[in-house]
């Protein structure tokens, strides 16, 4: 028998592997920089930013990277979202040596 069903498709970004070792970070940091210029505001510019801040820290770039995550607005939800965002924030934080703002995101 045949069934209508109606699904509700939500695009949610991906994100890099931060600890990926075949990764080219170098070159996927200017294109991601690239698209960033280029990318309309909202979904997929946070995208674009998130992996950036991902790629930024695998170059232990912990400030630069914390600094695209703080303009990073995801919504909650499966998948890549907010608590993936303030897991990395945390995580520069930690290694900036900022425990009180590391244990905050990571709560």
């Amino acid at each position: 028998t045949q069934r209508k069903v109606d699904l509700a498709v939500q695009l949610r970004p991906r994100l890099l592997g931060i600890s990926d070792q075949t990764l080219f970070v170098n070159r996927t940091l200017v294109a991601l920089q690239s698209r960033l210029a280029d990318a309309p505001d909202g979904e997929e510019k946070a995208a674009i930013r998130l992996n950036l801040a991902a790629a930024l820290t695998r170059l232990e770039a912990w400030s630069e990277a914390r600094a695209e995550l703080q303009q990073v607005k995801l919504t909650d939800g499966p998948g890549v979202g907010t608590g993936t965002v303030q897991y990395l924030l945390g995580l520069c934080a930690a290694r900036l040596g900022n425990r009180a703002d590391a244990e905050a995101a990571f709560k």
